[in-house]
Order: structure tokens, then sequence, then C-alpha cells
């Protein structure tokens, strides 16, 4: 026999190890002496951690495959799926609900940005056909003596006729400095003009006719040789010069006779002069 202890080989009478001196035999009498210890009973813990399997069921032998997650022994020794849990339900109908409501934000942003191209937005010509009856106003030149309204009707007192319409009249210096005229007018008879007779003076601050330093007088006769035809209009390039005239602020034009190209004639007589001033 061996010794319990340390394992040695003794003789099978042995009472006591020769090498550690243990005891190998039992003392007499000690079975005797020691109470019978009841049976073992199962731990209600070592129950609980022990699966139950259902009545009639067969028993499985341990193949060594681990049991999958959330899976169930089944009545014919296979493994079903378990019921997801109530809180995963939650989760998948909370994010359900948030897409909906982004879906339902976007299709109101939508509909409200379409509402908002819908309203008929004002076109760029309004304000231009707001003001079609308005004369447009012009920013002055420097050194430039100009109408101060525009687009004046010149008409014969006797028969209420348009002659024509006066688009402006402007008075600049030349490279000398002497004062030069130009008319820019559209012919609204029914025949073309030829010329058109003015008497031009300078005038001061206050109104008052200045002297000519040529001839002395305080006008310049003056003929504008100018063909237009009916519904012609002059151009910037029609000069007329006033070299006799003094370099004034003010200059004030008087028609006195249209000749036209039939050898017919308009003149003007009296008060029914028409004048302008350019200043």
């Amino acid at each position: 026999m061996f010794c319990k202890n340390c394992n040695t080989q003794l003789p099978d009478n042995a009472t006591f190890c020769k090498n550690c001196g243990a005891r190998v035999t039992p003392e007499p009498g000690a079975a005797a002496q020691q109470p019978a210890q009841p049976p073992v009973q199962p731990s209600v813990q070592q129950s609980a951690q022990q699966p139950v399997q259902p009545m009639g069921a067969a028993q499985q032998p341990n193949s060594g495959m681990a049991m999958p997650p959330n899976a169930q022994m089944g009545m014919q020794g296979g493994y079903y799926q378990q019921p997801q849990r109530r809180s995963s339900t939650a989760k998948i109908v909370a994010i359900t609900l948030g897409v909906v409501a982004v879906l339902g934000l976007g299709i109101m942003a939508v509909h409200n940005s379409s509402s908002a191209n819908d309203v008929p937005q004002p076109t760029q010509t309004e304000p231009a056909e707001k003001g079609k009856d308005k004369p447009a106003v012009e920013t002055p030149q420097a050194g430039v003596l100009s109408l101060k309204h525009k687009d004046r009707k010149l008409i014969n007192n006797e028969t209420n006729e348009l002659i024509l319409m006066l688009k402006d009249a402007q008075i600049t210096m030349d490279a000398a400095g002497h004062p030069q005229l130009c008319l820019l007018y559209t012919n609204q008879m029914p025949k073309g003009i030829a010329s058109i007779e003015l008497s031009v003076r300078a005038l001061d601050q206050v109104g008052e006719p200045l002297k000519s330093p040529v001839t002395g007088r305080d006008f310049q006769s003056v003929e504008a040789q100018q063909l237009v035809a009916p519904g012609g209009s002059t151009s910037a390039s029609d000069i007329i010069p006033l070299a006799e005239l003094p370099k004034a602020e003010k200059y004030k034009v008087t028609f006195r006779c249209i000749n036209f190209q039939d050898y017919d004639f308009l003149m003007f007589k009296g008060s029914s002069k028409p004048t302008v001033l350019v200043e």
C-alpha cells in the first residue's frame, strides 16, 4: 500500500509511514465512534442553477455546443428564439415616430416655400410703367446750361396747331470760350423744316440782358440751317454758334420764324413768339 500523506510505498501490515510518520491504518473503534452523516441534499441555489426540463422530455446529451443567446429548448429538443423585450419594441416605436415627425416638418417646409414662390413678384418693368407719364430726370452736366422743363410743346396760337416738340436746348462753350447753342426737337408738322430763325440774349443772375462786346446790343439774331423731315429730330451734333454773345449764366432763346422746305414759312408775331430760358 501507499502512504496517503507522502505517497511512499509501504508494506501491507504497516501502521505508520516510515518516511513521514503518518498513521496509515485507522485506529481501532474510530469508525464506530464517528456518527453517520445524513445524505447530502442539493441546495436551493444548485437547484435553481440546474435547468428544469419539461416533464416527458428526453434527456439530450451534452454535445459541447453552447446554447445561443435568447434561445430556449423546444419540445422536440431544438432551440427557438425568445420574443424581443418590450424595451426594444418601445425603441422601435420611438424611432418610427421621430422619422414621421421629421418627414412631416420637411413636407411643411416645402409647402411653405412653394406657397411663397406662388406670390406674384413685381417685375422690373413696373417702376418704369408707373413713371411713364413723367419726364425722365437727367443729371445736369458740368458746364452745360439746359432747359429746366424738358419736352416743351411749341404750338401755333392762331391755329392751335402743334409745330414741334422741344426736347431740350443746351448751351456750351467752344474751345475759344464762346457760347454755342444746340436745339433738340422733333418736327410735328406735315412738311419738312428747312431752317429756324432765332434771337438769343445773354442774361445776368437777376435776368437783365448783357451787351454784346461785338455789336454793343443785348441780343444776337441767328438762323439754324437744319433740314428736319416730318417726324424727324435733330441731334447733339447740330450746333449753332453764338460768337457775338458773352459768357453768361442764363440765355433767353426766342423763336421768330420757321421756314419750310416748300418755301413756305411761319412767322411768330408779338406775344405769340415762343420763348425758352436756358440756365
